[in-house]
């Protein structure tokens, strides 16, 4: 899975495309990439949906780095279930009006 990544990550938008449909990813094969994608950006705050001048936005920052299709796997559910999974590394909070999602460093990095 980590040579998928830096594959797609390192390729231009187009093929970024070309290799997501090409990897032939489906439901949860393709949340559980998606979750790593996710895991693998810079520790830092982001907004879930939209305000992007208000800070950095978490489905345009995975569309930027691996391309559009796994952009569109990112949910609340999602980011509730890899806070659960990963307590150390995910922090999301949806309630009240808030849309916030914490990407922490590794733990040793």
């Amino acid at each position: 899975m980590k040579r998928l990544l830096g594959t797609i990550k390192r390729a231009d938008n187009h093929r970024k495309t070309e290799l997501w449909i090409n990897a032939n990813l489906y439901g949860s094969a393709a949340r559980e990439v998606v979750a790593e994608m996710v895991l693998s950006l810079p520790a830092g705050h982001y907004r879930l949906h939209g305000g992007r001048d208000i800070g950095c936005n978490l489905i345009d920052a995975v569309y930027e780095t691996y391309g559009w299709m796994p952009s569109l796997h990112i949910d609340e559910a999602m980011m509730l279930g890899l806070q659960v999974v990963h307590p150390d590394r995910v922090y999301a909070s949806f309630t009240l009006g808030l849309d916030v999602v914490e990407i922490k460093k590794r733990r040793g990095r």
